[in-house]
């Protein structure tokens, strides 16, 4: 916004931005500017969760001073509690670890500002897992499901998942990508190309929507390769990039679009496919443990519930106080003490785990509950979205 200097004989603007070092390039270190600038705070705190600027982009390989930090998992703007709500829900989940943060790297990516637009305001495009990682982590959750189910059959406890499930597990670690273009021909409009930079060969391969509809090398004719799977990037184990947070932002986005009117070309059967086993996997992501009926757990937990109601206080009748024992094991998992299937705590910001959905709510409801918790989206068209169109390629 341009501004008039003290002396009202020039215009001028807020001061431009530092740039610091990057890759080869060196800083430049602007001079002092003519007017105050407001300074506006950065989507991340000034942590050593801090995503490198150099980092390239994750769809893209490329790396630019213009790239934006993208949040898998999000909140709200500028609502704490909502934020602390969401990392709470997530925590609990058992997929993340217990001082998880939406600001931790974990939920962190490098982004080209076209593409994370096209990502987060418009669904146009997702990322999820390929088919070999997305069942291979299904495998992996569906194994720890059924085993936790054996547990509350036999002693009535409801064991919360550990992320000590994954923090070993080598495709959690090395897990592969898939772009998924939902919507190809309105990500890539009038002959608009989307560019990948190979970094180690110094080269770059411009994708355009195919009459398939996937994504192909230019000039997107059906002989042309389409878009490859990926890695993500390579950082330290304790920053590593969450796959399963990644995976839970392409169902939302995959969700809303099954509930458009199906297109007149459907997307190729493999896509669908992505689609579904994406679903799949999320579906044992949400699954709660319950006793089944008639098992010696289910028996345990009627006991002690009608125990507890027993001890209810009576009108006129004194409180008797207890307290009950508990136990936190390494990844703050805790226990009441009782011997029903009350899940135990987790968390850093107090104990326990709230779920937006009842009780006795079925899988689809925990998605449903679960999905809108986690996303802030169908947004009106606003001025930032007139900006976004204005940068698009021609």
């Amino acid at each position: 916004m341009s501004k008039l200097t003290s002396k009202p004989t020039r215009l001028t603007v807020a001061p431009f931005s530092q740039l610091p070092a990057i890759g080869a390039l060196p800083a430049i270190t602007r001079p002092p500017a003519s007017v105050a600038a407001s300074v506006a705070g950065s989507a991340m705190s000034a942590t050593a969760y801090v995503v490198a600027r150099d980092e390239r982009c994750l769809i893209t390989r490329s790396f630019s001073y213009t790239h934006e930090r993208a949040r898998w998992i999000s909140a709200v703007r500028g609502d704490e509690d909502r934020k602390t709500e969401v990392e709470q829900f997530i925590i609990g989940l058992g997929i993340v670890h217990s001082e998880f943060s939406l600001d931790n790297a974990n939920n962190l990516a490098n982004l080209d500002r076209v593409v994370h637009k096209s990502l987060d305001s418009y669904a146009l495009i997702a990322v999820t897992g390929t088919l070999e990682t997305l069942r291979e982590l299904s495998s992996l959750i569906k194994a720890d499901n059924d085993g936790r189910q054996q547990y509350i059959d036999r002693t009535g406890i409801k064991e919360p998942r550990g992320f000590k499930l994954f923090s070993s597990n080598p495709t959690f670690k090395n897990p592969k990508y898939q772009l998924v273009a939902l919507h190809p021909e309105h990500f890539l409009p009038g002959g608009s190309v989307f560019t990948w930079y190979d970094p180690v060969r110094g080269t770059y391969k411009t994708y355009r929507p195919s009459p398939d509809r996937r994504l192909r090398e230019s000039p997107g004719d059906l002989t042309m390769p389409s878009f490859a799977p990926f890695s993500g990037p390579t950082r330290e184990e304790l920053f590593h990039l969450n796959p399963l947070l990644v995976i839970l932002n392409a169902e939302i986005k995959f969700r809303r679009y099954l509930l458009l009117p199906p297109p007149a070309q459907p997307l190729p059967e493999d896509v669908l496919d992505l689609i579904t086993e994406t679903g799949k996997l999320v579906d044992l992501i949400y699954w709660e443990v319950k006793a089944t009926p008639g098992s010696a757990g289910e028996r345990m937990r009627m006991k002690a519930e009608e125990g507890m109601r027993r001890n209810e206080p009576r009108p006129g009748r004194p409180k008797r106080e207890t307290q009950a024992e508990s136990s936190e094991d390494e990844f703050g998992h805790g226990s009441d003490g009782a011997g029903d299937a009350t899940i135990r705590g987790s968390g850093r910001r107090g104990r326990g785990r709230t779920n937006p959905w009842p009780e006795d709510a079925d899988t689809e409801t925990r998605k449903e509950m679960g999905s809108a918790m986690l996303s802030g989206r169908n947004l009106e068209f606003d001025s930032e979205d007139e900006d976004f169109v204005m940068v698009l390629p021609a």
